[in-house]
């Protein structure tokens, strides 16, 4: 932690990875901000917290850039932010299958990132795997009492891979629908973080 004035450097080293932000206040306008915030090469599987609130595995490296600014005595609720986030090399375990997935594995995937109103905004969200690729865009709505209890608003679209038409006789059933009718398979994302629902569109 550097200090000079009212702007802070923090540097850190924490969950596998090293992260940096700038920290500045304005203490006559009663207002705080992180212009610069950097996240590299966190270990999402080193957070336990990340596992049980979700209630299923997550792993993965993942890097942020963004920045933030807000009002003192609202606390992070009270502001606004953006940034990108971006997530390799990672295991995402599901509640129940999809497309006869017990986990959808993600080699690269990134978003957009808009923090405002207590609800963090997606768009251009993106992800690619050996077994299935997909976009999203949608909302979650961050008010809940946890992690688990927050509000998903999604919808995005799936795309079967040749390795997973290949072993599932469902998936080469549906490609052949989505031929017909359209070239991915729309979905929704419902539920809460601990609870999601997922529901596929005809």
């Amino acid at each position: 932690l550097r200090s000079r004035g009212t702007t802070f450097r923090l540097n850190i080293t924490a969950y596998g990875g090293t992260h940096q932000a700038t920290l500045e206040f304005d203490r006559r306008r009663k207002i705080f901000s992180l212009p610069t915030i950097e996240i590299k090469e966190l270990d999402l599987a080193k957070l336990s917290w990340l596992q049980n609130q979700a209630r299923r595995d997550i792993s993965g490296i993942l890097t942020a850039t963004g920045s933030y600014a807000g009002k003192e005595g609202r606390g992070l609720s009270g502001g606004t932010g953006q940034g990108k986030i971006q997530l390799t090399n990672g295991t995402i375990k599901l509640l129940y299958t999809i497309l006869s997935l017990e986990t959808i594995d993600v080699e690269n995937g990134d978003t957009i990132i808009e923090f405002t109103d207590q609800k963090l905004l997606l768009t251009q969200g993106q992800f690619s795997g050996e077994e299935l690729e997909g976009t999203f865009t949608g909302q979650v709505d961050l008010r809940g009492p946890s992690l688990a209890d927050m509000q998903l608003d999604l919808t995005g679209t799936l795309m079967p891979l040749p390795p997973l038409l290949k072993k599932d006789k469902q998936a080469q059933t549906l490609l052949i629908q989505l031929q017909q009718n359209q070239s991915s398979l729309p979905f929704q994302l419902r539920g809460t973080i601990g609870q999601p629902i997922f529901l596929a569109d005809s």
